[in-house]
């Protein structure tokens, strides 16, 4: 009888082989008859690792240095990070991470998605988040658009089981939106095991184990449905470090792994008023990891305290620095714009952006185009001498 079944099935492959004209298709028939929907033609379907949406970052040149040229094959009017895959956002303190994360939630809601905030530090400030864009409440419902889901989930653990909750609820009920899941921090965020015990007693890399335990059963949920995922996380310094980075992220390596975008944040100066005030804080933003694009560019941009990312003055100064925005007298400055020089003063930037009808997106589109990187200039790899080998340089970077 096991024989018969075998031929019997052997036959159907056959069979099904002759129609389709290609074993792939047949594997991936067989598969997924067998195992349910598991396996995929790559480039002729639907796919839990395509690309479909990316959420802006608040910063339109961190965008485009992230997701390269993605928004111009998929005819998106934002770059930034992407759905259905974890980003790590990391740095010392006082660098805009919690505020960058804030800046995402922000437009992810602006796309008429649900901003949920894991906030296990205790620290949101509901003006602040407000001043910068945020709709709550009331504000939220007459603009019809997703309140901010706001939990403190107090554990690892419990962090976890409450993604894998919503992330359930949202299959179940069949939801076609898009949801970003902000935990801040990770390095805030205790364990059971650290809670229960005494603060003398020693808890070894238990929050290890279970982000990577946890990582393994979230990422292939995230992927089939619109989530994306986000890791605040800190900088902590290892002792005895003489020789390379002496500075680790906590929880171990197991967010770097699953990660497809690891931004780490930098001070670069402060910003002050004319009496002397800090207002604000330049932020330098390297790319440690992209899997949508070339790893290792960076980029700086303003944090004011008032209202975040000045994504105005920074396009403004890439645009000067790729001579799109023209300096023709020391006073002035010169733009094309609709086919027309617009001339204007450094502080009339902003005022000149704001009162153009149509200026600021398409500054925007400038600046996603002009930053793109072709990837295929990279297969032209220089060499050192005739024999055509390369030199690879050590990096011991310290920032």
């Amino acid at each position: 009888m096991g024989r018969k079944k075998l031929i019997a099935d052997a036959n159907e492959l056959i069979e099904s082989f002759d129609k389709n004209g290609s074993f792939s298709s047949v594997l991936i028939d067989d598969l997924n008859k067998n195992f349910g929907k598991v396996a995929y033609s790559l480039g002729e379907e639907d796919t839990p690792t395509d690309i479909n949406e990316l959420v802006s970052t608040g910063s339109t040149v961190l965008d485009s240095i992230i997701s390269n040229d993605i928004p111009a094959k998929l005819g998106l009017k934002n770059g930034g990070l992407p759905v259905g895959r974890l980003v790590h956002i990391f740095g010392d303190n006082s660098t805009g991470k919690s505020l960058m994360a804030n800046h995402i939630l922000i437009n992810t809601q602006r796309l008429g998605g649900i901003p949920v905030l894991f906030d296990e530090e205790n620290a949101t400030s509901i003006d602040f988040i407000q001043r910068m864009g945020m709709k709550l409440g009331k504000s939220a419902r007459e603009a019809g658009l997703n309140n901010l889901v706001y939990t403190q989930a107090g554990s690892i653990e419990k962090v976890f089981a409450q993604i894998e909750h919503i992330v359930t609820k949202i299959r179940d009920n069949n939801i076609d939106k898009l949801v970003t899941i902000v935990v801040d921090s990770v390095a805030s965020c205790p364990t059971d095991e650290e809670i229960e015990k005494g603060y003398d007693e020693k808890t070894m890399a238990t929050k290890a184990r279970l982000l990577s335990l946890g990582l393994r059963k979230i990422m292939p949920m995230i992927g089939k449905k619109k989530v994306l995922l986000i890791f605040v996380n800190q900088i902590r310094s290892k002792f005895g470090v003489m020789f390379g980075d002496p500075t680790t992220t906590p929880g171990g390596y197991s967010i770097n792994f699953h990660s497809s975008v690891m931004i780490q944040l930098y001070k670069s100066g402060e910003i002050k008023d004319k009496d002397g005030n800090v207002v604000g804080t330049g932020v330098r933003a390297k790319v440690k990891k992209n899997r949508l694009s070339a790893p290792g560019r960076q980029c700086t941009f303003s944090v004011y305290f008032a209202h975040g990312i000045d994504d105005l003055e920074s396009n403004f100064n890439l645009l000067v620095e790729k001579e799109i925005i023209r300096k023709p007298t020391t006073q002035s400055y010169e733009l094309d714009y609709n086919g027309q020089p617009l001339k204007f003063k450094s502080t009339q930037w902003r005022e000149t952006v704001l009162e153009t009808p149509g200026l600021a997106d398409y500054l925007k589109q400038l600046v996603m185009e002009r930053n793109i990187i072709d990837l295929n200039d990279m297969d032209n790899i220089p060499t050192d001498d005739e024999t055509g080998a390369t030199k690879i340089e050590a990096t011991n970077e310290v920032e």
